[in-house]
């Protein structure tokens, strides 16, 4: 079980690695819309890195590892503003402004909060500490923020299965943008029932088990995405 978990792991980044190259290489679709539909992949990259190190199979390994993990973790805070630029880029060709950057201060804001508060912390254990609580609820918090906001302002979109496949095949932006926000919000519900249980549980060891299903299901989401294309 475990040398699979490994390779699923491994496979998932990889598959994750060529998504993030056809898209920045591909020469269908807006070169500025590809360049931030990479961007997300590589943030949902991230997430598979952090999901691995702290899963049941390998948090042991990297213990001395958790405060620069816990830093990477941050980046899904990134995930929703750049879907949200996403959405804009292809909806309205618009450009990303400097305007825009206050999107990002949520991330900016808990990487400083997270530095200042390391220096007071010599054994700093993720499920251990409250940092987590708190790092999970805004996340949790952040990222429907952006799901409720992109699904508002791309008024008819069609949710079904073969609709999404139809757009993604004829290299429509649509397609592409339904099925991101569909797996981000398959994620983000994952996310939050594996937190809910956690939280009544009260077992630091379901955090590890936790991570290990998050990596799981990613792998799902980005086979899905290699498949169609």
């Amino acid at each position: 079980m475990i040398v699979l978990f490994y390779s699923i792991t491994l496979l998932s980044l990889f598959m994750t690695f060529v998504l993030v190259i056809f898209f920045l290489i591909t020469k269908n679709g807006v070169r500025k819309v590809n360049r931030l539909l990479s961007c997300i992949i590589i943030l949902f990259g991230f997430q598979i890195i952090y999901s691995f190190t702290i899963s049941n199979y390998a948090f042991s390994y990297f213990l001395d590892w958790h405060k620069a993990l816990f830093l990477l973790r941050q980046t899904a805070l990134l995930i929703g503003p750049f879907i949200y630029f996403y959405l804009h880029a292809f909806l309205r060709n618009r450009q990303i402004k400097t305007g825009d950057l206050i999107h990002t201060l949520p991330f900016i804001g808990m990487l400083i909060f997270l530095s200042v508060s390391y220096n007071r912390i010599d054994h700093f254990i993720i499920w251990e500490s409250k940092l987590d609580l708190f790092s999970t609820l805004l996340i949790l918090t952040h990222s429907l923020l952006y799901i409720i906001l992109s699904i508002t302002n791309l008024q008819k979109l069609n949710y079904s299965i073969a609709g999404i496949v139809k757009n993604v095949k004829a290299s429509s932006h649509t397609g592409w943008f339904q099925l991101l926000l569909l797996g981000f919000v398959i994620l983000w519900v994952i996310n939050l029932n594996s937190f809910a249980i956690y939280m009544v549980l009260r077992k630091p060891v379901w955090c590890a088990y936790t991570g290990s299903i998050y990596s799981l299901c990613f792998f799902l989401f980005v086979n899905i995405l290699v498949f169609i294309l």
